[in-house]
């Protein structure tokens, strides 16, 4: 087998035993030696191709905690501050009509949108199905909240989906009304939007769409260094499509994905256990998803305490709501998990979505009494309480927290939605390290860009994106956070044998950075660049452009 010696260069293995080596060889896919120059070379072949570092960084390759990789490239960004310039409705209205006039919507499909924060509007209103209708009244058009939880729909939408004033709200989701007329204002909720609006009336992708929106992920997550990817909400009838692009070569990445196991239906025989999930062309099916709250920057989330301003219309005790408010069928499906053996996966941002999962899921075990370390996971677990903590690691929950909020949202936190107290302690990574407790930080992607290093340097840092402090207490060291997007990403997904860190015998999978993130001063650790994607050798990404063999589908054909 071919080989390849990695050398001159800092080679940071994420392996306590090593933590750090002069040179890494790599035979067919797999890592054989790692270690001194001296002894790795004398392991190689005369033939073997020598890659000389030049003095850069190589870290194993990112694996992400938590996204929608499928979802992320399908539809249109609409951004707000800090990451786009739609700061008013009326900018937002302007930016839809000149998408659709280079972009024209043909036939019965829609214009779905996503990335507005209405909190950057000057009157901090989300805007109206008639703010819609102005960009047009004919396409049917649906914005979706940067959170992707809440989303609106100008009037077209609505009559398809036939949401009227007496339309009541769905399980776990809302229909907003006018206080006075009781007309739909176009704004929905969580479950009304994903599951209703989007999930039951918009027309599907056709696999062509579904296959360019798929491999502009792909580029985009490789070249932010992540060469295993989760689709966290993933339909199984899409598992032929992206396994049929691995088989083509139109995909290098891994991907592992989750579909929500109260929408499995006759598909669950496909959900292995966790302990037998493996790779076919490309996809493995990890586990199942479980939605228990919604989004603290939408003021959706379940917390046990008011948010700090309560949404306008909403009692002084609003403190969001549940998604599945019967514990019983919370626990029936835990226990479904557990009798399966599923890995799942539950998106719980508030503290009392979180307290929900703990006390059902350990219920479940002592009503099934199946123990088995299958690695559950707190999706986003951004107000996770200190007992929380101590009781998610009794029962051997993971945290994986969102905690780019900090930076993106960590003003909103602080004045809007949590209070300066509840606030400053979002995401509390140091919280999880005192405890010995394996965590991932992820981007939730589509919501922002798939950036593991700024994730990393928000970890370190802690500040928001107006420069102020937020729970500096809670920062952690770079080694720590290197970490958590590279062998705690392992754990999580039950590959830290094959994954996660440089080692002999595990997958060639290698970031090469331009700076070395342990040693350049923590205030610029946004500033590393992410010069080479390695994928088991044989797939690159450098500075941002794919090389190797590109296959573009256009029309339906291969060029």
């Amino acid at each position: 087998m071919a080989q390849t010696l990695y050398y001159n260069g800092t080679i940071i293995t994420v392996n306590d035993d090593q933590p750090l080596a002069e040179a890494v060889l790599v035979e067919g896919e797999s890592i054989k030696a790692v270690g001194s120059l001296a002894d790795v070379a004398a392991q190689a072949d005369d033939a073997a191709e020598k890659i000389d570092l030049d003095g850069k960084t190589m870290t194993p390759g990112f694996i992400d905690g938590h996204s929608h990789m499928v979802f992320s490239c399908l539809f249109p960004r609409f951004d707000a501050p800090p990451t786009g310039e739609i700061d008013s409705v009326e900018k937002l209205v302007a930016a839809i009509k000149a998408y659709l006039e280079e972009n024209p919507v043909k036939g019965d499909n829609w214009l779905v949108g996503m990335g507005y924060d209405n909190h950057t509007f000057p009157d901090g209103k989300h805007p109206t199905r008639y703010d819609l209708d102005k960009a047009s009244a004919e396409v049917p058009i649906v914005m979706m909240h940067s959170s992707g939880h809440v989303g609106c729909c100008n009037s077209k939408v609505l009559e398809i989906c036939g949401i009227t004033k007496e339309t009541p709200n769905p399980e776990g989701g809302i229909y907003q009304k006018d206080s006075v007329t009781g007309e739909p204002t176009g704004m929905v909720e969580e479950a009304a939007l994903t599951q209703y609006v989007l999930g039951k009336f918009m027309p599907r992708p056709t696999p062509e769409f579904m296959m360019e929106g798929v491999q502009r992920s792909e580029k985009m997550y490789l070249s932010y260094g992540i060469t295993t990817a989760q689709d966290g909400s993933f339909d199984l009838n899409t598992v032929p499509l992206v396994a049929g692009m691995h088989k083509m070569g139109l995909l290098k990445i891994d991907l592992y994905v989750y579909p929500q196991i109260e929408m499995l239906g006759d598909l669950a025989d496909q959900v292995p256990r966790a302990s037998e999930a493996e790779y076919v062309d490309g996809v493995k099916i990890a586990g199942v998803k479980f939605f228990l709250d919604g989004s603290p920057q939408a003021k959706t989330a379940w917390l046990s305490e008011p948010y700090y301003i309560v949404p306008e219309g909403e009692a002084d005790d609003y403190r969001g709501y549940a998604v599945h408010p019967n514990d019983d069928e919370v626990c029936g499906y835990f226990k479904q998990a557990l009798e399966h053996g599923w890995q799942i996966i539950c998106h719980a941002n508030g503290d009392a979505a979180i307290e929900q999962f703990i006390i059902q899921y350990a219920r479940a075990q002592k009503e099934t009494g199946i123990y088995d370390a299958l690695r559950p996971v707190v999706i986003h677990c951004q107000t996770v309480r200190e007992d929380q903590l101590d009781r998610m690691k009794e029962i051997g929950l993971l945290p994986s927290f969102f905690h780019d909020h900090v930076y993106l949202y960590g003003d909103l936190h602080l004045d809007s939605v949590l209070g300066p107290d509840r606030g400053r302690r979002i995401s509390p990574l140091t919280s999880a390290v005192k405890r010995g407790m394996s965590f991932t930080m992820h981007q939730d992607t589509p919501v922002i860009h798939p950036n593991m290093i700024l994730s990393m340097h928000h970890a370190v840092n802690r500040k928001t994106s107006s420069g102020r402090d937020i729970g500096p207490e809670y920062a952690v060291e770079p080694m720590e956070a290197l970490r958590a997007i590279t062998i705690y990403g392992a754990y999580q997904t039950f590959e830290e044998k094959s994954k996660g860190s440089i080692e002999p015998g595990k997958m060639a999978d290698f970031v090469i950075l331009d700076k070395n993130p342990l040693e350049v001063p923590k205030e610029s650790i946004k500033t590393i660049k992410v010069l080479q994607t390695i994928k088991k050798v044989k797939w690159f990404i450098k500075q941002n452009r794919i090389i190797g063999r590109i296959i573009i589908i256009k029309n339906g054909s291969i060029l």
